[in-house]
């Protein structure tokens, strides 16, 4: 349940920021369509106005229901759970962790995610204590003990952060490589424009070409500091 809620938040933060870059590049595109071809002028700006009141209530609402500290609190506690049978059959404790915050009388951030691993933890070791008095933890160890955490635990982490190395290093590469492409034709776009505009003539002979370069001039930089932004916002890189 725990990795079921961890996931729901995370997709919510990563949907709200997607959102976000996506809604705020289409407002300057459209604004500056509108702009350069002198169309749809006042349309233009309801659309802009929509979209901006749009993300301004996504970040809020995401905000308000803590959809960030919601994904990382209950991401602790799924790893605490998920270590907690292994320290527990190795007759081991689990070391104690404590939130610190700067507000002296809110509630913590993250306290309540390791009082109830707390509970787990202690509530585990009363139930068996009271089923097992005579020998109260494993033999420390164990060859079978050992064979069975290096199979079931650090074999499956290693797997899934191999898989997850993989997956993150595919889309940073899409994302850092696209934001470059994106970035490299706005400056051509720019150059381009101003090529033409020393040429005699150009300007009139070539009306269409010098508004769809303006509108590229305009748009290619938002576009690729989205995927800047994207990239940054998932740590794709970093992870």
């Amino acid at each position: 349940k725990a990795s079921l809620l961890a996931k729901s938040f995370k997709n919510r933060f990563k949907w709200t920021g997607q959102l976000t870059y996506l809604f705020s590049t289409l407002a300057v595109i459209v604004l500056s369509f509108s702009i350069v071809f002198n169309v749809l002028k006042q349309e233009a700006f309801y659309i802009e106005f929509a979209l901006l009141v749009f993300i301004f209530i996504l970040i809020t609402v995401a905000h308000k229901r803590k959809v960030h500290s919601g994904w990382l609190e209950y991401r602790f506690l799924v790893e605490r759970i998920r270590a907690a049978p292994y320290f527990f059959l190795a007759g081991r404790a689990v070391s104690g962790v404590t939130a610190s915050s700067n507000s002296g009388t809110a509630i913590k951030k993250g306290q309540w995610a390791i009082m109830v691993f707390s509970e787990i933890w202690h509530q585990l070791n009363s139930q068996y204590q009271k089923q097992n008095k005579e020998q109260k933890s494993a033999t420390l160890f164990n060859k079978e003990l050992i064979a069975y955490v290096q199979k079931s635990w650090i074999d499956g982490q290693i797997k899934f952060q191999k898989k997850y190395f993989r997956r993150n290093n595919r889309k940073n590469r899409i994302f850092e490589t696209g934001g470059r492409i994106i970035f490299a034709m706005a400056i051509v776009s720019a150059l381009t424009h101003i090529i033409l505009s020393w040429l005699p003539g150009a300007a009139d002979q070539s009306y269409l070409l010098h508004n769809i370069l303006t509108i590229l001039a305009i748009s290619l930089p938002t576009i690729a500091a989205a995927f800047e932004g994207l990239r940054r916002q998932s740590e794709y890189s970093r992870n």
